[in-house]
């Protein structure tokens, strides 16, 4: 497949979803929906994407100190985090 025909299918895709990305978004907004309706006046609404299976975004790791940065912590006395 040449650059251009990739490109191309990257533009189809986005205006008509393939078959397994609509079934995640009709899942996550009947989820979201659920819900929704199951939430107290407390909790803030939920949104289809907070639902998504295929498309979830990977959790966020913590930020680990480097070495040079630990070396500093140390050297001014602060707490490094060692787990």
């Amino acid at each position: 497949m040449s650059p251009q025909e990739f490109a191309d299918w990257q533009v189809f895709m986005s205006v008509h979803p393939l078959p397994l990305d609509l079934a995640d978004i009709h899942h996550g907004a009947a989820m979201a929906m659920l819900a929704n309706v199951n939430r107290t006046k407390s909790v803030a609404a939920f949104e289809a994407k907070d639902f998504f299976v295929l498309h979830r975004k990977p959790p966020q790791r913590a930020r680990t100190m480097s070495i040079a940065e630990q070396m500093k912590a140390v050297a001014e006395g602060r707490p490094i985090d060692v787990s």
